[in-house]
C-alpha cells in the first residue's frame, strides 16, 4: 500500500519500514512511470550493441582431436609384459602417455616446424610475422604468442586430445591446426621408430651373448656325463649334475623368451604402427567463435538498463531536495 498524496509506499505500523513487496511494487511504479527514459535507454543500448557486435572483429576457431593409446608404452612396455624377463633383457621400460600431448604441441620443435608448412604464396610464419624479417626476437616473441593462443586440452573421461587454435582468417587457423597434427604424428613416429630400431639392436645383442653361454652350458653338461656315467650312484655326482641341468635349462627359458619378443619387435618394426589416432582433422570453420552476438546484445541491454535506473535515481533525488 502507499500514500495516495505523496506516492511513497506506506510503511509497517509495527517495524516503522516497508516490506519487501512493498519496496518491490514501489520500484515498478517508479520505473512505468520513467517509461518512456527506459524505453529510450534500451533502444539506444540496443542499437549500439549491435553495432558492436558487427564491428568487433571476427574470429574463428578449429579444432582437431587426437585418441592417444590409453597407454602408448612402447616396445619397453611390450617386453615389461613378461615380467622379470625383461630384465634379464636388459632393455629398460618407459613410453609415452597422452599426458603428454598437450605439452609436446606447444614445444619450440613442434612450433616452428608447423609455422614453415606452407600457406597461400608463402608460409604461416609470413602470415603471423605481417611480412617483417624473421629475426631472433621476434621469432620469440612468435612462440610466446603461440603458446598462449594454441589450445591443447585432454579428455579425463575419454582421453581424447583436443587441439584449437584461434584466427581472424578461418582458413588460416585450420592450416595451423593440421600443421600442428601432422608435425605432432612425424614426431611421435619418429621416436617410435628410433625407440623400435634400438630395442631391436638390443635384443640381438642380448641373443648372441645367451646363444654362447647355452653352447658353454651344454658342452659342459656334456662333458660332466661322459666322464660320470654313474653320477646317479654318488649324491655329490648327482647334485652336480642337477645343477648343470638347472642352469642350461633357465637360460634356455630365457633365450626362447628373447626370441618371442625379438618376433614382435620384428613385427612392429615392419608394420610402423602408428603411435596415435587423428579422429578428426581440423576443417575450415564456417562460424566465427567471437565475438558472441548474443551476450554483446544482452550485456549491453543490462547496461542501459542500470543507467537509466541510475539517472532516475539521480533525478528524483535532486527534485526532492
Amino acid at each position: 500500500m502507499t500514500n495516495a498524496e505523496s506516492g511513497e509506499p506506506m510503511t509497517d505500523d509495527r517495524s516503522g519500514e516497508p516490506t519487501i513487496a512493498e519496496m518491490f511494487a514501489g520500484l515498478a511504479r517508479d520505473i512505468w512511470r520513467r517509461r518512456r527514459l527506459f524505453a529510450v535507454a534500451l533502444v539506444l543500448g540496443a542499437v549500439v550493441s549491435i553495432a558492436l557486435a558487427l564491428a568487433l572483429p571476427r574470429r574463428y576457431r578449429a579444432e582437431a582431436s587426437i585418441m592417444p593409446p590409453a597407454e602408448q608404452r612402447g616396445v619397453g612396455g611390450m617386453l615389461s609384459s613378461f615380467g622379470s624377463l625383461a630384465g634379464l633383457a636388459g632393455l629398460g621400460t618407459g613410453g609415452t602417455s597422452s599426458d603428454l600431448y598437450p605439452a609436446v604441441v606447444r614445444s619450440d620443435r613442434i612450433l616452428d616446424a608447423a609455422i614453415n608448412h606452407p600457406f597461400g604464396q608463402g608460409t604461416l610464419r609470413d602470415v603471423l610475422l605481417h611480412g617483417q624479417a624473421a629475426d631472433s626476437t621476434r621469432l620469440y616473441e612468435l612462440r610466446l604468442a603461440l603458446q598462449d593462443k594454441i589450445q591443447a586440452t585432454k579428455s579425463i573421461k575419454s582421453g581424447v586430445v583436443t587441439i584449437s587454435y584461434e584466427h581472424r582468417n578461418r582458413y588460416f587457423a585450420a592450416a595451423m591446426v593440421n600443421a600442428l597434427l601432422g608435425e605432432i604424428e612425424g614426431y611421435f613416429g619418429s621416436e617410435m621408430a628410433g625407440e623400435v630400431r634400438m630395442q631391436r639392436r638390443l635384443l640381438e645383442q642380448r641373443i648372441a651373448s645367451i646363444t654362447d653361454s647355452l653352447a658353454v652350458q651344454e658342452e659342459r653338461l656334456q662333458y660332466f656325463q661322459v666322464q660320470n656315467r654313474d653320477a646317479r650312484q654318488s649324491p655329490r655326482l648327482a647334485l652336480d649334475e642337477r645343477r648343470l641341468e638347472r642352469d642350461l635349462n633357465l637360460s634356455s627359458g630365457v633365450y626362447g623368451d628373447l626370441m618371442r619378443q625379438y618376433e614382435l619387435v620384428k613385427i612392429q618394426d615392419s608394420a610402423q604402427m602408428p603411435v596415435l589416432r587423428v579422429l578428426d582433422r581440423a576443417s575450415v570453420p564456417m562460424i566465427h567463435f567471437w565475438p558472441q552476438r548474443r551476450p554483446v546484445v544482452l550485456a549491453g541491454l543490462v547496461l542501459s538498463f542500470a543507467a537509466a535506473f541510475a539517472w532516475m535515481k539521480v533525478t528524483d533525488g535532486r527534485q526532492r531536495a
